[in-house]
């Protein structure tokens, strides 16, 4: 028998069971919610250190930060900044921070990024102003981020005597190389010197405050700008490049010996050491959360089995008036896979929104935390669900199967089943 007249026939049987075919896509949909959520929460905890190690060109295991913590002695927190830019150790030393644009300059710029921010700031509204990276020349340069060809250098920058900006691709149509832009609080005006290319990242401005709860340590730079400096843009966080002929731990120990010598408390953390701590502590919670993965497989597996299984001797009847007119087991066989494929589909595209919805409304609702978890959402829950459909209907199809295929046309109409 053709194709089309399989499933034509198989889009009437359903029709005839409508109310079969509803307790069949609820059964899914419950499975696969219970499965998306699993894995929405495994992909959002536990991956921090591969992920911050992709907003930096050098390992991570030679990156840390100092937290200077006398903050309010400003001349001597600058001195301290300056010791440690002439330390053989230190390859590289810079900061970064957060700061807010506004102004007839920036309008344009506000209206692309006000849905588009890392965070929300409650004294603006969204659409007012914009959010940037205050980054220092040695800081940027330890950062991994790719830019477009024809982008004006940061030293080309300076040499005409205005600070490079580098700005997400989302901004091409309205932010042009060349543009000159004013810069609150700073005495140069900006330059646009360049944009991102897309789905590049810088990470989170403070890694103290990555733990366990948090779901990314990187910030998408497709709406981000980045205003480069030629001198520290801070002094309490203050991230370092250790030199190759030197471990981390004998920058660290120096470090605090010049700490100690000029009078001042310092923290030093290790990139590497913090994200593989708060991976440590999801660990007991994603191997729980595989077990469940497993389990409720497992679980979802036998159910669909046993509910295919009955819908069949229920239905008997019907399949075996089907081969007493002619149709053969391969017919029957492809009405059952159609209809399970059918009963599959329909439960993926009601979980999908429903995830999404769920995970708008448990996490974050600002930019980069709902450009992760769509991410996840359409990179793994939707791939995990669309795999474990096929091998859930694979397996709670193979009972039904061999029901039909072991018992002839009579037997089914019959009452020896």
């Amino acid at each position: 028998m053709k194709f089309r007249y399989r499933l034509k026939f198989a889009v009437d049987n359903m029709c005839l069971h409508s109310s079969k075919i509803w307790e069949g896509i609820l059964l899914n949909t419950v499975t696969l919610l219970v499965l998306s959520v699993v894995i929405l929460i495994m992909h959002t905890s536990g991956n921090f250190y591969n992920e911050t190690q992709k907003a930096y060109k050098e390992d991570i295991k030679n990156i840390g930060m100092v937290q200077i913590e006398n903050e309010e002695d400003y001349e001597k927190c600058l001195k301290f900044i300056e010791y440690m830019k002439t330390q053989k150790y230190i390859k590289m030393l810079g900061t970064m921070e957060n700061k807010i644009e506004n102004g007839d300059s920036w309008r344009t710029v506000a209206e692309k990024q006000a849905n588009n921010k890392e965070e929300k700031d409650e004294l603006y509204n969204s659409d007012s102003y914009v959010e940037t990276w205050n980054v220092s020349k040695d800081m940027f340069s330890m950062l991994s981020i790719n830019l477009e060809a024809g982008y004006i250098t940061i030293d080309d920058a300076l040499r005409r005597g205005y600070e490079a900006v580098y700005v997400g691709f989302q901004y091409k149509k309205i932010l042009h190389i060349g543009d000159v832009i004013e810069l609150n609080g700073c005495d140069k005006q900006g330059i646009i010197a360049g944009y991102i290319k897309r789905n590049q990242v810088i990470p989170v401005k403070d890694i103290t405050d990555v733990n366990k709860y948090s779901i990314h340590t990187t910030t998408s730079l497709d709406y981000g700008v980045i205003e480069v400096n030629e001198t520290e843009a801070g002094y309490w966080n203050l991230y370092f490049c250790v030199n190759h002929d030197y471990t981390f731990d004998d920058a660290k120990n120096r470090l605090n010996m010049l700490a100690d010598r000029e009078n001042i408390s310092i923290s030093v953390k290790n990139l590497a050491a913090v994200m593989s701590s708060v991976e440590s502590s999801t660990k007991d919670i994603r191997r729980y959360l595989l077990e469940l993965f497993f389990i409720v497989a497992i679980s979802a597996c036998v159910s669909l089995t046993c509910y295919q299984s009955m819908n069949i001797l229920t239905r008997k009847y019907e399949y075996g008036i089907l081969y007493a007119n002619g149709w053969n087991q391969k017919d029957i066989i492809s009405i059952i896979l159609i209809e399970n494929i059918w009963k599959m589909l329909i439960a993926i595209i009601l979980v999908i929104p429903v995830v999404a919805l769920l995970a708008k409304y448990f996490f974050e609702a600002v930019y980069e935390s709902q450009r992760i978890l769509t991410m996840v959402i359409y990179k793994n829950v939707l791939v995990v669900n669309v795999l474990a459909g096929v091998f859930m209907i694979m397996l709670s199809s193979v009972i039904p199967i061999r029901l039909i295929k072991n018992h002839s046309g009579a037997e089914l109409i019959g009452d020896e089943l």
